[in-house]
């Protein structure tokens, strides 16, 4: 059985692939995140998605708010 997933990173429903803490990233999205550079102009974008990802976790296991 094929299982999907909204991609954290295009939001859109996806086939599982990379499973992060938790959260889906599709093939696609690992991809470009793997090629992009500090340098590169979509590095914010990735950084803030990783966040997303990080944060809650983070929080969960230390319990600080």
């Amino acid at each position: 059985m094929i299982r999907t997933a909204e991609c954290i990173m295009c939001c859109l429903p996806k086939r599982e692939n990379l499973i992060l803490l938790g959260r889906n990233i599709c093939k696609e999205c690992e991809q470009k995140l793997m090629k992009c550079d500090a340098g590169d102009e979509c590095y914010p974008f990735y950084l803030e998605k990783m966040k997303n990802i990080i944060k809650p976790a983070y929080y969960k296991e230390t319990g600080i708010r």
